[in-house]
């Protein structure tokens, strides 16, 4: 017999079930515990072919819906050129004006967009406006869906009676009044560096916006304003980009005046001040967008001139010469 006591000798302790138990235990385990599903080469490869038609389909969704814009445009652009070229022919406008309003006797278009450069302007606080204007873009984008929707309203109400509604009508020039302010401040000119006021109403600002009011609106010109501005919604979005010219709010930058006026925000961190023939060309830019805007939101009835008006003030309104008849000679 052994002198240890069984009680003391640690080989004593060991039993064969322990291990067995402990080893089934940790299976048993392992199979209750959640399996990773990483690991399915054929689940995989059976869904990878589920996915592709439906990113072609996509595309094909998109292409499609791009052609038909294009086709729209297209058509739009081919109808309104038509249309125009039979008025100069003829002689005769395609949509009889009703006449300008007595308060834009006066001036150049019944709708009024003018600037004034702030001297001196801070070299690079144009560098960080996008990030100061990140609050008036988000009412904007609330403020021009509401225009969008008033404006079809407004549209209806012409059909019907012949009048744009006022209350509409002062909502609509607010929103383009506030989204010229924007404009100018911003990335379509940097004229200035007056913080735009959170208002619709004329604030005495230095970029301001005026459209008299029609006491009445040729009923044809709902169908005829888009097609008939085609030509010029053509030449904006090389001019001021897509967002301007189809009278969204500026978001986006693009066309030949953001382009300018990046210059312009170049020359003046480098020298110091802004050249004026620079600005009087990209307001001259923002004045003709403006004024096609006003023209499709249905605001007026007389067409956009086909011209630069450039600077920060109205040109004076053109007065038709009269035409004196010819003298008969005696016979």
């Amino acid at each position: 017999m052994s002198d240890r006591d069984p009680a003391l000798d640690p080989t004593t302790r060991w039993r064969p079930g322990v291990p067995a138990l402990s080893v089934i235990g940790l299976v048993v385990i392992a199979g209750l515990l959640p399996q990773p599903r990483g690991i399915e080469p054929a689940a995989d490869v059976e869904a990878a072919p589920a996915v592709l038609p439906d990113v072609e389909r996509a595309a094909w969704v998109l292409l499609i819906g791009l052609g038909v814009v294009v086709f729209i445009g297209l058509g739009l652009a081919l109808g309104g050129s038509m249309l125009l070229g039979i008025s100069a022919w003829t002689g005769r406008p395609v949509v009889e004006p009703v006449g300008r309003p007595e308060q834009a006797r006066d001036w150049a278009y019944p709708a009024r967009v003018e600037a004034r450069l702030d001297q001196p302007l801070n070299r690079g606080l144009w560098l960080v406006k996008w990030l100061l204007l990140i609050p008036h873009l988000v009412v904007l984008v609330v403020l021009w869906a509401m225009f969008l929707v008033l404006t079809t309203a407004a549209a209806v109400a012409i059909v019907i009676t012949g009048h744009y509604p006022r209350a509409i009508f002062d909502f609509n020039v607010g929103v383009l009044r506030w989204t010229w302010r924007v404009a100018y401040y911003g990335y379509y000119a940097l004229g200035t560096d007056r913080y735009p006021p959170f208002t619709m109403e004329p604030a005495g600002y230095p970029a301001t916006f005026e459209v008299a009011y029609p006491e009445r609106v040729p009923r044809a010109l709902v169908f005829l304003a888009w097609p008939l501005a085609s030509p010029h919604l053509v030449l904006l979005v090389i001019l001021v980009g897509v967002p301007l010219a189809f009278g969204a709010t500026p978001l986006v930058l693009g066309g030949l005046v953001s382009a300018l006026t990046l210059v312009a925000g170049a020359l003046l961190l480098a020298r110091g001040r802004y050249p004026r023939d620079l600005f009087d060309l990209i307001v001259g830019l923002d004045r003709w967008a403006f004024r096609v805007v006003v023209y499709l939101a249905l605001m007026t009835d007389e067409y956009p001139p086909l011209r630069l008006d450039s600077g920060g003030s109205e040109p004076v309104a053109v007065r038709p010469r009269p035409v004196r008849g010819r003298r008969r000679t005696p016979a």
